[in-house]
């Protein structure tokens, strides 16, 4: 358990080192988190300025299907995931523009309780 703690946190330490906001939720398998059947887990995204994210986007993967979103204007949006006992998520953030420390997301379980914020 401590190995995988250790590796998740590096993992996390080397995501912000290099300024990609991304996250393979699937490594909390290893965590003992796994996804209950045909549940909503949700993705907030935000924008501190409230002007968008000025091109960035985020591309979710759930399972076998990516899709891509964006902040086109204001504070925040939430997005709603539908997952499946066995699927993964990955949430990978691409910027759009030097203002990308205005950006952030962060994934919530069916619970409501937070998973992980790139903050």
């Amino acid at each position: 358990m401590q190995q995988a703690n250790l590796f998740l946190s590096n993992s996390l330490e080397w995501l912000k080192a290099n300024s990609i906001k991304s996250i393979f939720l699937s490594l909390f398998t290893l965590l003992g988190l796994v996804t209950t059947a045909q549940c909503t887990y949700q993705v907030e995204l935000q924008d501190t300025y409230g002007d968008g994210w000025n091109g960035g986007r985020i591309d979710i993967k759930v399972g076998t299907v990516t899709t891509n979103y964006t902040l086109n204007s204001g504070f925040d949006s939430t997005i709603n995931l539908l997952v499946n006992t066995g699927d993964s998520i990955v949430l990978n953030y691409l910027g759009g523009s030097t203002w990308n420390g205005e950006v952030s997301f962060e994934l919530f379980d069916p619970s409501g309780n937070s998973v992980y914020f790139s903050g």
